[in-house]
This record gives C-alpha cells, sequence and structure tokens, in this order.
C-alpha cells in the first residue's frame, strides 16, 4: 500500500505465482503456443468448423469422457468432460481424411487432455504416453472405419429406395433410388467410438513427476 501526493491510496497486489511443477510449465507452453496455431492454420482450414460437427465432436469428446469417470467410479471432473469436449470438437470436423492426419490429430487430442487434467488437478500423467495411446486408437479407429465400410459395402445393397424396373418408362427416368448410407454410416461411428475410447480405459497411468 502507498499513499500518492494528492491523498489517493493505492494498493500493489503482485501476481498470484503458480507452483514451479512440471505440469504447469507444460500447460503455460501449450497456451503460449494455442495463438500461432490457430494463425498457422489459416482461413480454409478454420472454415472447415462448422456448428454441426463442432457439436458432434463435443458430445463425442465429453461424452465418453464422462462415461470413463462414471464407469470406475471416481467422483465428477466437469473440467476434465469439458476439456475433452472441447478438444473434440475442434479435432471432429478435420478428421477421417487419411491414416496419419487421424494418427496426428488423435495424439494432439490425448496431449492436450493429459496436460489439461494435469494442470487443472494436480495429477502426474505422462503426456507423452497420453498422446501415443490417442494418436494409436484414433489410427485404429480409422482403419476399422475402413474395414467396416468396405465389408458392408460388399455385402449390403449398392442402392436403396428404388423402384422396380418399368420396361414402359425411359431409363433416365427411371426411379434409381440413392446411394446406401449404412456402410458409412456403421464405419464412421464404429471409428470414431475406437477413437474417442481412451477415457473408458483409464489411460494414460499416473506417474510420480516429482520422482523422476
Amino acid at each position: 500500500m502507498r499513499l500518492s501526493v494528492d491523498g489517493k491510496i493505492w494498493i500493489d497486489q503482485e501476481p498470484a505465482r503458480l507452483p514451479s511443477a512440471w505440469h504447469y510449465q507444460q500447460a503455460s507452453n501449450l497456451s503460449q503456443s494455442l495463438p500461432m496455431v490457430v494463425v498457422a492454420a489459416g482461413p480454409e482450414v478454420l472454415a472447415g468448423l462448422t456448428v454441426r460437427k463442432m457439436t458432434i465432436g463435443a458430445m463425442l469428446g465429453g461424452g465418453f469422457d464422462t462415461a470413463g469417470q462414471l464407469f470406475r467410479g471416481q467422483p465428477y471432473r466437469g473440467g476434465q468432460a469439458a476439456v475433452a469436449a472441447l478438444t473434440g470438437a475442434v479435432a471432429y470436423p478435420f478428421s477421417g481424411v487419411s491414416l496419419w492426419r487421424d494418427a496426428a490429430i488423435g495424439a494432439g487430442v490425448g496431449g492436450v487432455n493429459t496436460v489439461a487434467v494435469n494442470g487443472m488437478y494436480g495429477e502426474g500423467k505422462d503426456v507423452v504416453e497420453g498422446a501415443l495411446i490417442g494418436g494409436g486408437l484414433s489410427s485404429f479407429g480409422y482403419v476399422t472405419n475402413t474395414v467396416v465400410r468396405d465389408s458392408l459395402g460388399r455385402i449390403l445393397p449398392m442402392r436403396i429406395g428404388a423402384s422396380p424396373f418399368n420396361k414402359k418408362v425411359p431409363a433416365i427416368l427411371q426411379n434409381l433410388g440413392r446411394k446406401n448410407p449404412y456402410p458409412d454410416m456403421a464405419g464412421h461411428w464404429i471409428g470414431h467410438g475406437i477413437s474417442n475410447f481412451g477415457p473408458i480405459l483409464e489411460l494414460p497411468i499416473n506417474v510420480d513427476i516429482e520422482n523422476q
């Protein structure tokens, strides 16, 4: 506290200091890098963040994290589920393009979620392990999506809703129906279920960072 010449009283407050733990440093580094990532992404990439896709991603990320917490019977952590929903909302619109992209996205989500949980709850989960598990599950999910889609595509009819062929009607006017969406839908949701299955497995494991 100090008194100025005009009689006003000023109170000096020092900013709160966070513990110099390893996970706080990781969270700080991550938060400083996010603006650069957004700028580097460019408008053509950010345009893919549609409200519908982001909502689906948030429901997948937050839903699986909540299910994992309930499955393990631990006290519910709303902040942890919120982080999972946020990263899911950002990641989902860009997934499903290639194996390597899904692996990179899964690794990023796994690492960010682990850093956030460590920072919010003072845990010592291995960030590298979280990234590896996220990338591995996303890769497996992408492969499973492809296998399920192609397998069902060979078994189920190619088109649905078509009318019987009428010889009296020109071919161009025949009701050919529409492409069967079910192989794509089944592969898509099964693949994303696998990609988001990490919280159910309670991974990554806890490690004692201070003693490493």
